[in-house]
């Protein structure tokens, strides 16, 4: 019988008649445990002929008294991971004992709390939370008739008079404070409405209007914590010129005056 060395694709001479024949009449992994070489390459090579393969025997699961205990109390998902059991064998052997299907036992559970947040928040965030994934929520969401979070929160009926009414006035965080909500849903609904963002009117003190003018605005907006139009309209309605027509003016003083040294005639 002539073998090659473990692990190694054999050369196109190194196929002897009797490895050949042995290709189609059983599974690749049993010939090349045979003769000592790879599985890939019993694989290439019976593809190269053209040769129909052999499925592998299913490997027969002897069921453990350990075994059972866990089968009827682990998730279906964490049995087959812990015995690497197949699906098929797991689920006949339930069925067998008259235990849940493994669809039904893997059903995430969503207590109280966790279906009253549901529609409040986006799936995506509450499926990080619950640890799972984005279909389970979604399907929960949609089995009780809940909207989605942003549907909920960009319905005007549900939104009181008075919860409309603090939209624009303060920060997104202290209306989401006031009314017991997320944020995000507080800038959705803002936005949606049209109403600008809350900028509370900046204090103007002697020291911050001195700097007006001598740097660019938006240089000194980010200085001053505040935005470049807050800078720039505080500057137009008390009539200072911008930091580059200020550099223009000065530049355009120095070129008129004479060289150093000379007089005026």
């Amino acid at each position: 019988m002539a073998t090659t060395s473990p692990g190694s694709k054999p050369s196109e001479n190194a196929w002897t008649m009797e490895m050949l024949v042995c290709l189609g009449t059983m599974p690749d992994r049993d010939i090349a445990s045979r003769f000592g070489i790879t599985y890939r390459a019993v694989y290439l090579k019976r593809l190269e002929l053209g040769v129909p393969g052999v499925p592998a025997p299913k490997r027969k699961v002897k069921w453990t008294p350990k075994m059972l205990k866990d089968l009827r109390n682990m998730s279906g998902r964490a049995f087959q991971r812990k015995y690497h059991a197949g699906k098929l064998a797991a689920r006949l052997k339930m069925k067998e004992l008259g235990l849940p299907a493994l669809s039904e036992r893997d059903r995430p559970k969503f207590t109280p709390a966790m279906i009253a947040l549901l529609g409040k928040r986006p799936d995506q965030r509450l499926a990080r939370g619950f640890h799972m994934s984005l279909k389970q929520v979604r399907k929960m969401r949609l089995k009780l008739g809940i909207p989605t979070y942003k549907e909920t929160f960009l319905d005007n009926a549900k939104w009181p008079r008075e919860a409309l009414a603090l939209l624009g006035t303060m920060s997104d965080e202290q209306v989401a404070r006031r009314l017991g909500t997320h944020r995000g849903c507080v800038s959705v609904k803002r936005y949606a409405l049209g109403i600008p963002r809350f900028n509370p009117p900046y204090q103007w003190t002697r020291r911050t209007l001195a700097l007006l003018g001598t740097k660019p605005d938006g240089e000194l907006a980010g200085e001053l914590g505040v935005t470049t139009r807050i800078v720039e309209k505080k500057r137009h309605k008390l009539g200072i010129s911008s930091h580059r027509s200020r550099l223009r003016a000065t530049a355009a003083a120095l070129l008129k005056q004479p060289p150093a040294g000379q007089g005026t005639p």
